[in-house]
């Protein structure tokens, strides 16, 4: 830019030696072919906002068409034509938009070309007319004509490069304003848990709603978790169960109300720190394309020392012997997608791999969301009792629609439209023949010989 500025003024000179009228004449010019050229900007950013949903769409297209997941639904469902009908008309959006900037961007390109040429016609014009009326001489001729050229060059690079300068910087704001989106979850904390045997978990009068809510997920929740203590968080869907357990984990924060830990508001704590105790299994887990081994231990999945630790939490949840049936043991991919010898699990196989990362994991409170709902009311009891096991020493929560985690928890808290409306163990709330009787007695069936 200060290159530009001193060539500028260096070239006027030159310029007015000869007649002022050129200089002004060459500003006039690139003043229009600036705004044309600012016109060209401003609508290539109005594309490029249009644009980016569209492109978001047609990616989540082309994650679903290649998601070997997805495959049995598509074709059951017979809905390739569909999604292919998407994918077309995703496609025409774009084109036509792309259409529609190229065609304003011709135009206006070609009128500031013609500018160009006219500006530069009537220079050579201007010049020769000087020349033949001996005004100047032919060497002189050729000295204003690349000043001109070179004044005109100069110009509109500055100019250019100030209104690109101005256009980048509001695709850099829109990146800055990304970065300072503010983190919901307050992270300032910086205490540390002095004593993880030996946990008190204690909502007070919390509340919970989602932004841009008027409704409350969870209203006035009061209840404690002790050290070593199980509790069972049942109700129906939309009860606020999940919402419970994130909000105690610290994946949400309540809208009122606090929980505290140890009598200490766990916002306090170092946040890293905290998410620590909780080794999680939620309804909607996921596992991942990689190793076996690297979906229980991720990092630690190649350090020797750690291979007994593995094999230990997949045959607590009794999937080692699957394991070591397969082509690499420990070390054979989920899923075909980057080995050809990947394998596919079941979905009961899967929960049990998940759970084994929560094992590996450790922590003090282990937290079970649903995470058996693809296995029999038997089974599911089996799992729980051999998880009740591995945790014998440790916080326990679990959520469940089928009713045999109860059977090995100290407390049971029943949620209803976001309400804590029964607490108390098995025998308790059986006694009261609330809502918790209703649902464990509809239930029977599948645990009357338990």
């Amino acid at each position: 830019m200060i290159s530009y500025s001193i060539q500028i003024i260096g070239l006027s000179y030159i310029l007015s030696r000869l007649n002022v009228v050129i200089i002004l004449y060459i500003i006039a010019v690139i003043i229009v072919n600036t705004c044309l050229n600012n016109r060209i900007q401003k609508k290539y950013r109005e594309i490029y906002i249009q644009l980016t949903p569209i492109e978001r769409m047609w990616n989540y297209l082309n994650r679903i068409s290649e998601d070997y997941s997805l495959g049995k639904i598509i074709r059951i469902n017979n809905i390739s034509k569909f999604i292919l009908e998407k994918c077309k008309a995703n496609r025409k959006i774009y084109v036509d938009k792309q259409a529609q900037f190229q065609k304003s961007n011709f135009q206006y390109s070609t009128v500031v070309s013609l500018m160009s040429v006219f500006q530069e016609g009537l220079i050579y014009v201007f010049l020769i007319s000087s020349v033949v009326s001996n005004k100047i001489t032919l060497g002189d001729f050729t000295m204003y004509l690349a000043a001109a050229m070179s004044y005109t060059n100069a110009v509109s690079n500055l100019i250019n490069f100030t209104i690109g300068l101005n256009y980048t910087s509001k695709y850099v704001n829109d990146y800055i304003d990304f970065l300072n989106i503010k983190d919901s979850i307050d992270k300032t904390g910086i205490r540390k848990i002095p004593d993880r045997q030996n946990l008190c978990i204690r909502f007070e009068n919390v509340y919970f709603k989602y932004p841009n809510s008027d409704n409350y997920v969870l209203k006035n929740i009061n209840t404690t978790i002790r050290s070593n203590e199980r509790i069972s968080l049942v109700g129906d869907n939309g009860a606020g169960k999940t919402t419970f357990v994130k909000l105690l984990m610290r994946l949400y924060e309540p809208t009122l109300g606090k929980i505290y830990l140890n009598d200490v508001d766990i916002r306090e704590y170092d946040y890293q720190d905290y998410i620590s105790l909780f080794p999680a299994v939620f309804q909607d887990y996921q596992n991942f394309a990689f190793t076996i081994a690297e979906n229980v231990a991720f990092e630690d999945a190649y350090n020797p020392s750690n291979i007994s630790k593995i094999e230990n939490s997949l045959e607590k949840c009794g999937i080692l012997e699957k394991v070591n049936t397969l082509p690499h043991k420990l070390y054979t991919y989920l899923g075909k997608g980057f080995e050809e010898d990947g394998v596919d699990l079941s979905g009961e196989e899967n929960q049990k791999l998940a759970i084994a990362r929560s094992i590996y994991k450790g922590g003090a409170v282990s937290v079970l969301d649903e995470p058996t709902a693809n296995l029999s009311p038997i089974a599911e009891y089996e799992l729980y009792k051999q998880f009740n096991d591995i945790v014998l020493n440790k916080t326990a929560i679990y959520i469940s629609h089928r009713m045999s985690s109860c059977k090995f928890c100290d407390h049971i808290a029943v949620l209803d439209k976001g309400e804590l409306i029964e607490y108390g163990t098995h025998k308790e709330l059986m006694s009261l023949n609330g809502m918790y009787a209703k649902m464990f007695n509809s239930q029977a069936q599948y645990y009357i010989n338990i």
